[in-house]
């Protein structure tokens, strides 16, 4: 069970749009660590047998998306009858976020570098 103080998302009929928005604000206010790449997000973390070595980057899908919208809120769906219901973040909201590229705030990583400093020395 989540904690008292964990934000509630109601999907409404016709109004998935805000759901998007609210969504989207509680991520960047969670300041996962991600990178842009093109238009493509990545989560950045340590490698799982060394941490002290080269950051690991991780493609960032729907599937993961979800999970992490899952962590940050608690998500329902209001039917036209006005009955609420427990659900998953659903796809079409994470669909909507990933579409986002435009909007995204995260660092925007443009070269790897495999030693940068060898590369300033040129």
């Amino acid at each position: 069970m989540k904690a008292p103080n964990v934000p509630v998302i109601t999907i409404r009929p016709g109004e998935t749009h805000l759901a998007v928005d609210r969504a989207f604000a509680l991520l960047v206010a969670s300041r996962p660590r991600w990178v842009v790449v093109g238009h493509t997000l990545f989560e950045v973390g340590p490698q799982p047998n060394d941490p002290r070595s080269y950051p690991d980057f991780w493609l960032v899908k729907s599937p993961a998306l979800r999970a992490r919208l899952a962590e940050l809120a608690i998500w329902q769906r209001e039917s036209p009858a006005g009955k609420v219901t427990r659900i998953d973040p659903p796809a079409a909201v994470a669909a909507a976020i990933l579409a986002l590229k435009h909007e995204w705030p995260w660092r925007r990583l443009v070269q790897f570098t495999p030693d940068p400093f060898r590369e300033l020395a040129h």
